[in-house]
């Protein structure tokens, strides 16, 4: 991987993050003034699975890609 492809992943990443955390706190605040902060735990135990997920499915996708690959007429 080259430096621009690196530079051009993380700044999609940094503005995913960005926006995950935009909703996230549009959500906390709305059940703040709602005055039902009972759901903030269903809210981050939700955000948590959901990143938990992320990093499997980062850890366990890449190596089933490459094996993929392999194979292809394209792949040099």
């Amino acid at each position: 991987m080259n430096e621009g492809t690196l530079f051009a992943t993380f700044v999609i990443v940094f503005r995913e993050c960005v926006e995950a955390g935009l909703i996230l706190g549009i959500i906390l605040t709305m059940l703040s003034r709602l005055k039902q902060q009972y759901y903030y735990r269903h809210v981050i135990a939700g955000s948590v699975a959901g990143v938990g997920a992320s990093v499997f499915a980062g850890v366990t996708l890449p190596g089933e890609s490459s094996t993929s690959n392999a194979h292809s007429p394209h792949y040099r």
